[in-house]
Parts: structure tokens; sequence; C-alpha cells
């Protein structure tokens, strides 16, 4: 038996009815709350899987919508420069016909007053002779400057859309920038004839006799003569090319 003082240490020491419920009410709350924060973790990470999952979707249609855009401005530059090589001929050729009238134009008057008369004056003071050679400056320099930029018009296309090409498997995109080596060849070959008739007439003064300037003129008649009946002169080696890259995709799209 416990003596009065043993029960009431007792008593002390054990908590009360009213105490331990509300300790069992909390720790219950507590374990709501945290099957609740549970929950909650659950969803949040459901929601972020679904959230990533709908971006990943939406960049695979922008990044879709783009390679077609990307696909269709491709198209549009080749068929324009294709269209714009006819263009690019026509201006070859009526630069280079104004260009060797220039020459013509100086060769002429030099012979007239300083090969057939007894004209003396020096072409540093004939104003007309300075002036005939100041156009034909002009129009040699037009002429060159059409090549560089008909040239410029094909490395475009080829390395703003290599990478686009290659990424969709676009047929016969190697022989298209094949052409890269001969397109180089046709403006050289070309700029250096049209340079060798330039650089010939406007130095018509130092010919000196009758002789001399038959012969400088035969060398000019040679050259534009070379010029004007090789018509490869004004077609860009690379109009051939993308005719058959675009008659080839085409054919393998039907």
């Amino acid at each position: 038996m416990l003596s009065k003082k043993s029960k009431e240490i007792r008593e002390r020491l054990l908590p009360k009815k009213d105490v331990q419920h509300f300790v069992n009410k909390e720790g219950n709350k507590l374990k709501k709350l945290e099957l609740f924060n549970s929950s909650i973790l659950v969803v949040l990470a459901f929601l972020g899987f679904f959230v990533n999952a709908q971006l990943s979707s939406a960049q695979k249609v922008y990044a879709t919508k783009q390679n077609a855009i990307e696909i269709q401005k491709f198209w549009s530059e080749i068929e324009k420069t294709l269209d714009n090589s006819v263009i690019n001929s026509g201006k070859l050729g009526t630069y280079t016909v104004d260009f060797i009238g220039a020459a013509d134009e100086v060769s002429q008057y030099y012979y007239l007053y300083y090969i057939i008369t007894s004209t003396k004056n020096t072409g540093e003071q004939d104003y007309k002779l300075l002036s005939l050679k100041a156009s034909l400056l002009s129009k040699y320099s037009r002429l060159v400057s059409e090549y560089e930029r008909v040239a410029l018009e094909y490395d475009f296309i080829r390395l703003k859309y290599h990478d686009v090409a290659k990424a969709n498997n676009i047929q016969q995109w190697d022989r298209l920038i094949s052409a890269s080596e001969k397109v180089k060849e046709w403006k050289l070959e070309n700029i250096q004839r049209i340079s060798k008739i330039f650089s010939l007439v406007n130095g018509i003064e130092e010919t000196g006799n009758v002789d001399n300037y038959h012969d400088l003129v035969g060398e000019v008649f040679t050259l534009s003569k070379e010029i004007g009946s090789d018509m490869n002169t004004f077609v860009p080696p690379y109009t051939q090319v993308i005719s058959i890259f675009m008659d080839s995709n085409l054919r393998g799209n039907e």
C-alpha cells in the first residue's frame, strides 16, 4: 500500500487527464500537418513535371515552326538568287559594253589628236582626254564591282544556309557549294581581262608612235572579242548548278 505522501508524489508526476488529452490532440495535429506538407510536396513535384513537359512540348513546337520558317527562307533565297542571275547577266553585259565603248572613245580620240595630227599637247594638259579617261575609270570600277557583287551573292547563300541545308538533308547541297571554286575562277578571269584592257588604254600616251598605237589597239580588240564571244563571261557559273539543284529537290518531293 502506498502511503499518503507517496500518492501525492505520484499524482504530481503523472500528467492529468486534460493535459494528456491536449498532448495527444497536438500530436495528432502535427501528424496531420506532416501528411499535408507531404501531399503538397507531391503535388508541387507533379506540377513541376507537368509544367516542364508543357514547356518542352512548346519549345519543340516553336523549334519546328522556326525550322519551317528557316526552310521557307532558304528556298526563297535560292529562287531569288536564280532569278537574279538573269538580271545579273544583263547588267554584266551592259556594263561590259559601256566599258569597252569608253575604252574605244579614249583610243579614237588619242588617234585623231595625237597620232594622225601634229598636236603636241601632253595628256596632262588635255582636259578632254582626261575626261574620257575618267569616264573609262568609272565604268571599269562599276564593272569590277558588279563581278564582286555577283560572286558575293552566291557566297551569301552558301554560308548563311549551310547549317539549315545540312540539318534537313537537302539534296544536292554539296554539289551547290562545290561551285565555289568555279565562281572564284570566273570572277578572277573576267576581272583580269577587263583590267588588262583598262591598263592598256589608260596608259595610251606611252605608245608614242603609230606602230605602238596599232599594237595596243590590236591587243585591246582581241581581249574585247574574247569577252564578247564567250557567253560564260556574263553568266555566273552557279546559275546552272542552282537550276539543277532546285529541279532535283522538286522531283524528290513529288
